[in-house]
């Protein structure tokens, strides 16, 4: 199995764990014990938490995620805040993939023999802003969409396609 692939599937294993961990845990009513339909948490929360973990924990900031290329390319910039804390995203065995929360579809980033991956790479230098171009086939996902990023120990929730 080539390392591509099994970044793939680790990736893909990961966002299953979290939903199914999310789907198995019943919400309690703590008056009366009993189980209560769970409530979603709410997505504005839960994006702005992630976003500052990713900038605490990471010095990366995510500044926009759009669609481009008559929708078949979605394109995540992000900036470096901290290229020490970036560097570990950088490491040429980190695969970044996105993942849509709607269609449950894992988007990842084309590699090609002459040109290698759609994505910055080099060492991270604060201040300045990189690119990841994930490949959206079927158009899975449209503007409005909501995609997690995973991108090694990074995850970002609730992010909003443009």
């Amino acid at each position: 199995m080539s390392p591509g692939r099994r970044s793939v599937r680790t990736a893909g294993r990961r966002a299953i764990l979290l939903l199914a961990a999310a789907l198995a845990t019943p919400a309690r009513d703590a008056r009366a014990g009993a189980s209560a339909p769970a409530t979603a948490p709410d997505p504005v929360t839960e994006a702005r938490e992630s976003l500052r973990l990713a900038e605490t924990r990471f010095g990366v900031k995510i500044s926009s995620v759009r669609t481009t290329a008559a929708g078949h390319v979605v394109d995540l910039r992000y900036l470096v805040l901290d290229a020490g804390k970036a560097s570990p995203l950088f490491a040429r065995g980190v695969k970044p993939h996105l993942f849509d929360q709607a269609s449950g579809r894992m988007l990842s980033v084309p590699s090609f023999p002459t040109t290698g991956s759609l994505r910055s790479g080099g060492r991270p230098m604060e201040g300045r802003t990189y690119f990841i171009l994930f490949s959206n086939q079927g158009r899975a996902v449209q503007c409005g969409s909501r995609v997690a990023l995973l991108f090694g120990d990074l995850e970002v929730n609730g992010l909003v396609v443009e």
